[in-house]
């Protein structure tokens, strides 16, 4: 079961949501990697659950202060100013630009390069939201201390969520309206006859807390609890560990929600009096829907997995999900079984653009296409494109049945057959994609030469849905986004990328001196001092140490500078006299040297001796 807060206008029978508002390594993030070394799909759904942080609050890195000097003035109050985000840094030595935020744009400039080494970041969905004092603030899911002891929030976000240990109960709002949920949070069992039997007190103590949320341990006596967040979303999870002592009958997961006034309820007629497998949807006075509390799975274990269907019901503010006790008692359910988490999510994804996949019979051949056009700065060479993105397939599609791919001129990615990203694995309630910025090589022979003018690089989202849900409109009812698409485009202005080190000779030697530029826009000139030819080599004959300073200007007048320095090893023997002069064979002579230092300084070398 799922509850999902809302933006924006909404079609509730169409499912079509519209808009009015708004380290660069391969990794690919399907949860299939985790399935491939644990066994069965439950164990996937436990690694999302446990491979995650629920014990430690990350702090964000802090630039160094030269390199935050490039933020003009007026920015340098952002309270983000200075701090790298938590969310797709594309460079581990870098400093964010906060002055050049909005709300799908950041640019960043590796440390030391004084500012000519750029990543210029562009996504399709924010990823910046501007806070009550006007700032562009990164929208970050993680959850934090609060003030006092057990209280905690995940505020930094267009949907601020609040976690409340002490009084057991949580909240998400939406433009001013706060649901409440996870009150008097409860599992208990009903017989066929409906008589209710609680299994006991819940205890909310044993919890860890960290970036991704909260674990409570034996909620129930082997039955854990899982608060767990991501962008836009708080997941409820229960983990059961070994068969429950039940007869018949259905686990009953009951909370009571606390809706805002003037809200109503619409749901599809319950097919039992267990509810139905249906979304649920809370309304504003105009029909808008602000949350939607989805279909609810429960998943067996074992390599043989099972996903049951699950009935839900609202009614007066009580929320209860039933899963039934046959399942859960069936010699072939392996444990852990997970009951479908609750989740709570701002779904502004989709209403940011991205309305989600369409339908097409043969597999990756009819998509909903996205474009994201990222402006490149004046004056400089592109090195690399990166991307991030992730889909979520629920419902009655699978991981295998949604699938992206990116485009840019002739270029595709991926280039690999099937010629999509997708996870390859008939389950459902997973998160498919690549993320971190991966870097897409395949688009290297597509790079635009470099050039003075600043231009745009046009970037295509194919996006695809196959088998279930063969609604041939863009919706997210069946898969959707679950992060926006982000695209980096990776470039350099002038710089040298080599210069002669510092050398020695002799008085009267001669040597070459070395300049190599890169990047910028070619061809260079090279202008000496002291003065030397134009030329990338020049050949010197200096009596004295010297440093010989380059000027390097590409076709932009772009400059940058470089210095080499020469040392000179000055002629300075003082020579020697002989005594007598001229000397006959045979007889003695003295040779004594030149010059004032004392006799231990003077090193003689006699040719034969």
């Amino acid at each position: 079961m799922k509850i999902r807060v809302n933006f924006g206008n909404f079609d509730l029978h169409g499912l079509h949501l519209t808009d009015d508002s708004l380290p660069r390594n391969m990794a690919i993030r399907c949860f299939f990697l985790c399935i491939l070394l644990l066994p069965g799909f439950v164990s996937g759904q436990m690694h999302r659950i446990e491979g995650r942080n629920y014990s430690t609050f990350t702090q964000r890195t802090k630039s160094p202060a030269a390199e935050t000097d490039r933020i003009k003035p007026e920015y340098r109050k952002n309270p983000d100013a200075g701090l790298m985000p938590f969310n797709g840094p594309p460079c581990i030595n870098c400093t964010e630009l906060t002055d050049r935020r909005d709300a799908e744009s950041r640019y960043f400039v590796e440390n030391g390069t004084n500012g000519k080494h750029y990543f210029q970041q562009k996504s399709y969905g924010a990823i910046n939201y501007k806070d009550s004092s006007g700032w562009w603030r990164e929208i970050n899911y993680r959850l934090s201390p609060s003030s006092g002891k057990g209280e905690f929030s995940a505020v930094h976000q267009p949907t601020p969520f609040y976690i409340d240990m002490n009084r057991r109960m949580m909240s998400a709002t939406v433009k001013g309206e706060a649901l409440y949920f996870n009150m008097n949070l409860e599992l208990l069992h009903r017989d066929f006859q409906g008589i209710e039997t609680s299994l006991g007190v819940a205890d909310w103590s044993d919890y860890t807390a960290g970036d991704d949320g909260i674990y409570v341990r034996n909620f129930y006596s082997g039955i854990d609890a899982v608060f767990a967040l991501k962008q836009g979303e708080l997941e409820t999870s229960f983990v059961l560990h070994h068969r429950l002592n039940l007869a018949g009958g259905y686990l009953v997961m009951r909370q009571q929600l606390n809706i805002p006034a003037g809200f109503t309820v619409e749901q599809d007629a319950a097919t039992s009096a267990y509810g139905s497998h249906s979304d649920i949807y809370i309304l504003n006075g105009q029909r808008q829907p602000y949350f939607t509390v989805e279909k609810s799975y429960a998943f067996s274990g074992g390599d043989h997995p099972e996903q049951v269907s699950l009935g839900s019901s609202l009614e007066n503010n009580r929320l209860d999900v039933f899963t039934p006790v046959s399942f859960l008692n069936d010699p072939g359910t392996q444990y852990p079984v997970i009951i479908d988490p609750v989740i709570t999510t701002q779904n502004f994804i989709p209403i940011a653009g991205i309305a989600g996949t369409k339908y097409g019979a043969v597999c990756w051949t009819n998509s909903c296409d996205y474009f994201v056009s990222v402006p490149t700065p004046a004056n400089t060479t592109i090195t690399n494109v990166y991307s991030s993105f992730e889909y979520f397939a629920g419902g009655a599609c699978f991981a295998e049945d949604g699938g992206f791919s990116i485009e840019y001129l002739s270029c595709h990615y991926p280039a690999a057959a099937p010629g999509v990203i997708t996870c390859a694995f008939p389950v459902t309630n997973f998160n498919c994609g690549i993320v971190n910025l991966t870097l897409l090589p395949e688009f290297g022979t597509c790079l635009p030469a470099p050039q003075c003018a600043s231009f745009n690089m046009d970037f295509t989202l194919h996006f695809f849905r196959c088998n279930h849900d063969m609604s041939n409109t863009c919706g997210a009812a069946c898969v959707r986004a679950s992060q926006p698409w982000i695209m980096v485009v990776e470039g350099h202005d002038l710089e040298l990328n080599y210069t002669s080190p510092v050398q020695q000779i002799c008085e009267g030697s001669s040597i070459t001196v070395v300049a190599q530029p890169q990047y910028g826009v070619g061809p260079y000139t090279f202008a000496w001092s002291p003065a030397g030819p134009n030329n990338d080599t020049i050949s010197v004959s200096p009596v004295t140490n010297t440093t010989y300073t380059v000027t390097v200007t590409d076709a932009c007048g772009t400059t940058f500078s470089g210095t080499s320095t020469v040392n000179v090893t000055p002629r300075n023997n003082p020579g020697f006299t002989i005594s007598p002069n001229p000397v006959c064979v045979n007889q003695p002579v003295t040779l004594t040297g030149n010059g004032l230092a004392a006799a231990t300084d003077y090193d003689w070398v006699v040719p034969g001796s």
